[in-house]
């Protein structure tokens, strides 16, 4: 039988960031739930992958003008309930979270990209 896969509308959010600090990004996983990401950088390089990722991108004045994309999936391996919680985390800059619902037993896929100013 296939497992089910919710793909959630992809996200693109701008972001002004202090060219005096490193960035650093943590993508959590939360709600008891599995799963991994991707990160790439706009040329599709691969930045990080894996089930953790916590990574420094460097210095802010390096990535000025720059994007990022993350690609992460999101199993359903909680037997009380469905809800998935996604957080970037973006030291020195921003958290944004994301809260959605996977399918039974099933699979949700977010996309999100930061371009930063």
């Amino acid at each position: 039988m296939p497992v089910p896969v919710k793909q959630v509308n992809p996200v693109t959010h701008t972001q002004a960031i202090n060219t005096n600090s490193n960035v650093n990004l943590t993508v959590t996983i939360g709600n008891a739930q599995i799963g991994s990401s991707l990160v790439v950088d706009n040329a599709n390089n691969v930045i990080a992958k894996g089930d953790k990722i916590n990574i420094n991108l460097g210095p802010g004045g390096n990535l000025k003008g720059r994007s990022i994309i993350i690609y992460t999936n999101i199993l359903d391996v909680n037997s009380i309930d469905n809800g998935v919680i996604l957080v970037d985390h973006f030291a020195n800059v921003n958290s944004f979270m994301y809260v959605d619902t996977a399918p039974q037993g099933g699979i949700v896929s977010f996309t999100r990209q930061y371009n930063f100013l």
